[in-house]
């Protein structure tokens, strides 16, 4: 469903080195945190304090099986970066795993974010004040909007960045491969 949770919940998956993007929009976050109650969910092997954030912040601990039931239960994800050269290289895999899940999303444009946000019709904030703005604006379009989004999210995936998407490319690259090791005269 898309229907807010109660109270709202944010989530965000990734490693203890890339929790700090979180913090580069903590005021944003607890804005939202004050004005509609919402909660972070942060899905990681880390266990630091996020500062300021541990007001509203659930951890809970990256397993294999336990990640993707837990993605499901969010009302958006999100995913700030940096503009930066590593940042740029990094990007885009979270998108995927939150739009695999049809969860609506939010995340900062930098490298190939753009490209999949856009094709997604997620928001693109670039400050704290967009990520406010954002965040508060998908809390109160209503499920349909949301849905939308969600349901867009898991249509770009599947057709673009799925297994299914990429299968005779991979195969074509493999046999190619195997062909021309094959014939190679030694």
């Amino acid at each position: 469903t898309y229907d807010l949770s109660d109270p709202p919940r944010l989530g965000w998956i990734g490693s203890p080195a890339t929790e700090h993007y979180l913090r580069s929009i903590a005021d944003a976050l607890l804005g939202v945190h004050r004005r509609t109650g919402a909660r972070l969910t942060v899905i990681s092997s880390g266990h630091r304090s996020l500062g300021a954030l541990d007001v509203m912040v659930d951890r809970v601990r990256w397993t294999r099986s336990g990640a993707e039931w837990i993605l499901a239960r969010w009302d958006i994800g999100i995913m700030p970066l940096a503009e930066g050269l590593y940042e740029r290289g990094k990007a885009g895999y979270k998108l995927l795993q939150y739009g695999a899940a049809g969860v609506p999303t939010v995340g900062s444009p930098v490298g190939v974010n753009m490209e999949i946000l856009s094709a997604m019709g997620a928001p693109m904030p670039r400050n704290n004040g967009d990520w406010l703005e954002c965040l508060l604006d998908l809390f109160t379009v209503g499920a349909a909007r949301r849905q939308d989004i969600g349901r867009r999210g898991r249509h770009v995936v599947e057709e673009g960045f799925s297994y299914r998407a990429w299968a005779e490319a991979w195969r074509k690259a493999v046999l190619h491969r195997s062909s021309s090791e094959g014939s190679s005269v030694a």
